[in-house]
Formats: C-alpha cells, sequence, structure tokens
C-alpha cells in the first residue's frame, strides 16, 4: 500500500494533479470506512465480545478518519462543499459495509491484502503529506508531543482491547 501510494502519488505530482490525488485518497478513506463496518459486522458475527470491541475501536477512530478526509480534501484545493459530501459519504459508509458484509463473504487473505493497502496509504499521507506540513506551520514541540500521544493513545488501546 505504501509504495504504491508513493509511486502513484510522484506520477500525479509530476502532472500537476492535485485535486486527482486528494479525491484518490479521500475514496481510499471512505473504502476504509466501508471495510471498517465489513469489519464489524463479522466481528459481531464471530461473537458478541469480539464485534463490541471492534465497534468500540472503529468509534475512537471515526472522528480520525472524518478531519483526515475533510484535510485530503481542503489541502488538495477542493472546496468546502466538496469536503462535507466526502465527509457525509465517509461517515454512511461502514454502515454500508456491515449491511453488505452479511451478503457478500470475502476470503480472510483478500481482507488481509485490503487492510495492507489502506494501512500503506494511510502511512503514506501521515509520513508524506500530514506531519511535514504540520512541522513547516510552526517550530512548536506540541506537534512531536501530540505525535507521540497519539501513538501512546493507540498503543493503550489496542492494550486494553488484548
Amino acid at each position: 500500500g505504501f509504495l504504491f501510494f508513493c509511486l502513484f502519488g510522484k506520477a500525479v505530482s509530476s502532472h500537476g494533479t492535485a485535486r486527482l490525488a486528494g479525491l484518490g485518497g479521500a475514496r481510499g478513506r471512505v473504502a476504509h470506512s466501508c471495510l471498517d463496518g465489513v469489519g464489524l459486522g463479522q466481528g459481531f458475527q464471530a461473537g458478541q465480545e469480539l464485534g463490541v470491541s471492534l465497534a468500540v475501536a472503529v468509534l475512537l477512530h471515526k472522528l480520525a478518519d472524518g478531519v483526515s478526509v475533510v484535510g485530503i480534501m481542503l489541502g488538495t484545493n477542493h472546496n468546502a462543499k466538496e469536503a462535507t459530501a466526502t465527509l457525509v459519504v465517509t461517515a454512511i459508509a461502514p454502515l454500508l459495509g456491515a449491511l453488505a458484509q452479511s451478503a457478500i463473504v470475502l476470503p480472510a487473505s483478500v481482507l488481509a491484502l485490503m487492510l495492507g493497502g489502506f494501512s500503506g496509504m494511510f502511512l503514506y499521507l501521515g509520513g508524506s503529506r500530514l506531519l511535514p506540513e504540520a512541522r513547516r506551520e510552526t517550530s512548536s514541540i506540541a506537534v512531536p508531543i501530540l505525535s507521540v500521544t497519539g501513538v501512546g493513545f493507540a498503543y493503550l488501546a489496542h492494550a486494553v482491547s488484548h
């Protein structure tokens, strides 16, 4: 996932179409949100405890997904109306994924590849766009502190869920 988006980003940047790259990134976030719903539905089918754990994890990161998709859209020259529309679609996508999972069964190997692709996209956007932009805007110590705090929070959420 990371390598694909790195190469895709370079190819798109060389053609000067940041809007296209932003739309692709936002579509990736929507697809990721839909897969959150698929995972959530599968989790509840496997058992209530797993389903509840996944529900908490999905709810905790939906805010970040919303901020991310709006940031991607606005950061790539899309207007507020386009960003809002994409935000609404991102919010609805987990519900659609949860409904779809009852009708479509994906093999674990396909789900693993998809998760890897979305994780790579997230790492690429974070490492190549979001963190450098945050560092460029300010020299405040808050950026690295908040970054480390976010990683710590993610680790804590993982530790509590296991």
